[in-house]
């Protein structure tokens, strides 16, 4: 073999590594991003470190190589239009309120670049977050509290050299604050809200 076909060669094996490349993060939350179901009621909060009782509390991550039309660095946004879920689905999250999900691969995320991240959290026996956002109930026993935020920020690189480490998102997390899980009416609550205050508009103008 002569020294161009070896330059070559190595090229060659450079774009299919870095054509296979993946971002990483550490999907973690930090001491000032704990997730927290809010208990309260009648406009009273009650806070508490999740899960709650003998509720579990799930978590999951989204992902996004380009920032969704959704996207608001906002809390309780719920969007999952746009996003597409990172691995395990729903992980558990420990009394305490932290969670450590570890090395998350960002598909498509090549060369470690900025990256667009979504985590959902709920309890209860909803088996996605997709459902447990559609299907709530009011009492914690029958249903779901959920919550949510979204933040963008870079991935790790593995295929520098050195490997990059992955990126933690305890950070970014931490600086939204405490991820608050409350309930979210149910389809039925949401329309017989609006046709009581169809209702009254209509009474008011008779």
């Amino acid at each position: 073999m002569n020294i161009k076909s070896f330059i070559v060669g190595l090229a060659s094996v450079g774009i299919a590594v870095g054509a296979s490349a993946q971002g990483l993060v550490n999907f973690a939350n930090g001491s000032t991003s704990l997730v927290q179901v809010d208990l309260g009621s009648s406009g009273s909060s009650n806070v508490v470190n999740a899960p709650s009782s003998v509720y579990g509390t799930r978590i999951q991550l989204y992902y996004s190589l380009t920032a969704p039309t959704t996207f608001s660095s906002a809390a309780n946004n719920y969007a999952t239009d746009g996003w597409t879920a990172v691995g395990n689905l729903g992980s558990a999250i420990a009394s305490n309120g932290r969670f450590s999900v570890g090395q998350t691969t960002i598909p498509g995320a090549v060369g470690g670049p900025t990256v667009y991240l979504e985590a959902i959290a709920w309890t209860g026996t909803a088996n996605t977050a997709a459902t447990a956002v559609t299907s709530l109930s009011s009492a914690l026993s029958g249903g779901s509290y959920v919550g949510a935020y979204e933040w963008s920020q870079l991935s790790g690189d593995p295929a520098a050299t050195p490997p990059g480490t992955p990126i933690s998102t305890a950070s970014s997390m931490n600086a939204l604050g405490a991820l608050v899980l409350r309930p979210v009416p149910e389809p039925s609550t949401i329309a017989l809200a609006g046709l009581g205050a169809a209702s009254l508009l209509l009474f008011r103008r008779k």
